[in-house]
Formats: C-alpha cells, sequence, structure tokens
C-alpha cells in the first residue's frame, strides 16, 4: 500500500509541475481536408500558442474540387479583428467563439476562434480528467 501511495503523490506532482509556469495557450492540433479528390490528413496532436486564440476552421464548398474539411489548431493571423468593433463578421457564438464566414475556406467555409485550452474540440482533454482522478483519489483515501 505505501508504494501505491507513492506512485499517487508522484503522478500528481508530475501533474502539476507540467500544468505551472506555462503560458502558451494549448489547442488541439489536426487537419483532414480533401481537395482535388486527394485527403490531406495531420494526425491529432496540440499545438502552443502565444496568440490569444486557438483556431477551428470548416471548408466547405459545393466545388468537389475544392478544399471541404476542417482544419484545428494555433491562431496566427486568423482571428485578427475580433477586439476591433469596428471590424464586421465576427459573430460570438453561445459557446464563447467567434466565427465568421470566410470565402477563404469555401462557399460556405467558416472560421472560429476561441480563447481557452483545447476549445477548438469537441473532446475533453483526457489529461484534466485524469488530473481530476488522481486528486480525488488522494484527497480521499491518502
Amino acid at each position: 500500500m505505501p508504494h501505491c501511495r507513492r506512485v499517487l503523490v508522484l503522478l500528481l506532482l508530475f501533474t502539476v509541475i507540467t500544468n505551472c509556469g506555462v503560458d502558451a495557450l494549448k489547442c488541439r492540433l489536426y487537419h483532414r481536408i480533401w481537395e482535388d479528390g486527394h485527403l490531406l490528413r495531420i494526425n491529432p496532436d496540440v499545438c502552443h500558442t502565444s496568440s490569444q486564440y486557438c483556431v477551428r476552421a470548416t471548408y466547405s464548398d459545393p466545388d468537389v474540387r475544392k478544399k471541404n474539411g476542417y482544419s484545428m489548431g494555433c491562431d496566427k493571423v486568423d482571428c485578427q479583428g475580433i477586439e476591433d468593433p469596428n471590424f464586421t463578421g465576427w459573430v460570438q457564438k453561445l459557446n464563447g467563439e467567434y466565427c465568421r464566414k470566410s470565402r477563404d475556406y469555401g462557399k460556405k467555409g467558416e472560421i472560429c476562434c476561441c480563447p481557452n485550452d483545447m476549445c477548438n474540440s469537441s473532446k475533453k482533454s483526457s489529461f484534466v480528467i485524469l488530473t481530476i482522478f488522481f486528486t480525488v483519489f488522494i484527497v480521499y483515501f491518502l
């Protein structure tokens, strides 16, 4: 039993250490885009950005030769203008995302930006769930 406690304490310390001191926003990185019959796919990963936003783009065009699919990642320039009240096109959704239609992403394309870790993904981070589980376990059982 003491061995299990040591392991749990080490896991908790690792979790705390990996989350401390990181100012960069964590975003889901993933691309699945079809263009001219070919698939461009980037395996799921995490990117870090010092900008304020994670980005999610939906490529949608009735012309199958053009890009169709979606892309998620870290913002570099796509979310510019959100803070400017004179800039038109950005609409805030109920989930906190700012989205706008853009022909850059096809006739029905849309770009969305969000300001929280992993917010450009519908999946919750398993890392966060594990952190909560281990914290609750240590508090109640140690």
